[in-house]
């Protein structure tokens, strides 16, 4: 969270009601579905406030650091998050079909369409 001490996400907090499926294709054809939301919905259910116009002024600018258990580290800014709310590019996952990840993709996983480490025909759809 933008300002916040770095802090771990728990996986269940990527489940009920909000959750999607994220369908990943491979060059192959496989697919594969996660469960969990997007990390823009993800950052307000942990109070970024992006629904006043002040709130939307004052996190517009800040910058979320995702780093893995293996060290890959990515950064957002809420403002590129928030611009694509409609057709959310970036998920935290922590399902696949029904059961937890395993292990040595869990418990959470970051997923990014369009990042080159991703299969290049990724498509996200709503549940």
């Amino acid at each position: 969270m933008p300002g916040l001490p770095d802090r771990a996400i728990p996986r269940e907090s990527l489940l009920g009601r909000d959750e999607r499926d994220v369908r990943l294709e491979d060059v192959e054809g496989n697919v594969t579905i996660y469960h969990g939301m997007p990390l823009l919905e993800v950052l307000e259910k942990g109070g970024l406030d992006l629904k006043t116009m002040a709130g939307q002024r004052k996190s517009a600018a800040a910058v979320v650091v995702v780093t893995a258990r293996d060290g890959y580290t990515v950064a957002f800014s809420v403002g590129e998050l928030a611009a694509n709310r409609s057709n959310p590019r970036v998920f935290l996952v922590s399902e696949v079909t029904v059961d937890p990840l395993p292990e040595n993709e869990g418990p959470v996983r970051l997923i990014v369409y369009g990042d080159p480490r991703a299969p290049p025909t990724a498509s996200q759809r709503s549940s």
